[in-house]
């Protein structure tokens, strides 16, 4: 699951950052995913991945659905739609709402599966850092390792030491 910050604070450089990185991130495991479905045969696996993409703000938005969900086995136009989405800021920095609608979202027959190791969740969460409620955010990343969801972050663009800070706390 792939977080995009859409805050003010998100100028017209970072956004083109977090557009590459949502390309470069949903395209590669979209790649990755076509090649274990071309090798299955050979390699026996069952292994497949699926993504999901979220915007934050003031609020998140659910911005690209997991396969699984729609049914659609070419991801590209959903992928092409959230490019409308990464395109106007979105007020303050409340990352801490999609990180906690991404662990609401997951069913318990998901959470079980994760305790048993046969799927591994990831979120990764592309931002400046400077989040509006870091003790919010600490508290839902906090909440999503406890469900055993590999929880990382990466800040782009120019930042200043509070920002740093901030990011570094969450």
């Amino acid at each position: 699951r792939l977080v995009g910050d859409m805050s003010g604070s998100m100028d017209e450089q970072k956004r083109h950052i977090l557009q590459q990185c949502f390309v470069l991130i949903l395209s590669s495991l979209r790649e990755f995913n076509t090649y274990l479905n071309l090798t299955r045969s050979q390699t026996k696996s069952k292994l497949e991945t699926d993504t999901e993409a979220w915007v934050f703000g003031d609020q998140e938005q659910k911005v690209k659905r997991l396969r699984s969900e729609t049914g659609i086995e070419n991801e590209q136009v959903e992928m092409v739609r959230i490019f409308e989405q990464l395109q106007n800021t979105l007020g303050n920095t409340f990352d801490h709402t999609a990180l906690q609608a991404i662990l609401q979202s997951l069913s318990p027959e998901d959470r079980n599966k994760i305790d048993q190791e046969k799927i591994l969740e990831m979120v990764f969460e592309v931002t400046d850092g400077g989040s509006s409620n870091p003790a919010e955010s600490r508290k839902a990343v906090d909440a999503l390792l406890d469900a055993r969801i590999v929880t990382r972050a990466f800040q782009i663009g120019q930042v200043n030491d509070e920002e740093r800070s901030r990011f570094h706390s969450v």
